[in-house]
């Protein structure tokens, strides 16, 4: 598996895709899906003009009450849905106002033990 590399500033507020390095701008095996579940993760619902099913409804689960078990849900099925990966274990989350923040190991098929995948997003 091939994914182009993302370049995130500091602070994680821009994203870009890099470009011209030839295979240097792309990450591959184990890297490569714990970008693609990243990437995953942050599409939004009907946003995307070429996959408008793809993606969490972000707005609606944290712009609503009581979203937080949905939302969970949500995360875990993207996340076992990526290639590569096996299983998701010791799944923890917090939403606090408009954010949410998750933790958890990810099994794949590049790895023996879990990798750490912390996530967040807000709106």
């Amino acid at each position: 598996m091939l994914v182009r590399t993302v370049i995130n500033n500091e602070d994680s507020s821009s994203r870009t895709w890099c470009f011209c390095r030839g295979f240097s701008a792309y990450k591959s095996d184990q890297k490569a899906i714990e970008q693609d579940i990243k990437s995953a993760l942050l599409e939004f619902k009907n946003d995307c003009f070429w996959a408008l099913e793809s993606g969490i409804d972000w707005r609606t689960r944290l712009g609503s009450k009581d979203q937080k078990d949905s939302l969970d849900s949500d995360v875990i099925n993207v996340i076992e849905n990526r290639y590569g990966v096996i299983s998701v274990q010791d799944f923890e989350s917090i939403v606090l106002d408009r954010a949410y923040t998750s933790k958890c190991n990810v099994y794949t098929i590049f790895s023996e033990e879990g990798i750490l995948l912390e996530f967040s997003q807000s709106i």
